[in-house]
């Protein structure tokens, strides 16, 4: 996978221009977030309000990073806490009988 593509809901890009109206006319675009986007440039001082750009790059960093967590890795930590879990479960079962209960093993 070489290629990735933001898509946005049209829902958000009304959204986001229907928050923009409470602000003065002159100042609306500069609030709004498709505005802020085609603003992007390395130069200083490009973009005045980043605002809702920021929001935007702090939901993406969100998902890159679920998205790049190693699968396998995920697969033997979850694996490991059910047996963990199992181990736990037969203990207190072991204990609980050992101790003159006479409860069946609920761990099975």
């Amino acid at each position: 996978m070489n290629q990735h593509r933001l898509i946005i809901s049209p829902d958000v890009i009304r959204k986001d221009f229907e928050t923009a109206q409470g602000y003065p006319p002159e100042l609306q675009l500069r609030y709004q977030l498709m505005y802020q986007m085609s603003r992007i440039t390395k130069d200083r001082g490009a973009i005045t309000h980043d605002d809702r750009l920021d929001a935007l790059s702090i939901g993406v960093n969100y998902w890159v990073e679920q998205m790049a967590q190693d699968m396998d890795t995920k697969i033997k930590d979850r694996k490991s806490e059910l047996i963990n879990k199992e181990l736990q479960d037969f203990t207190d079962a072991y204990y609980r009988r050992s101790k003159g209960s006479n409860s069946s093993l609920q761990w099975i």
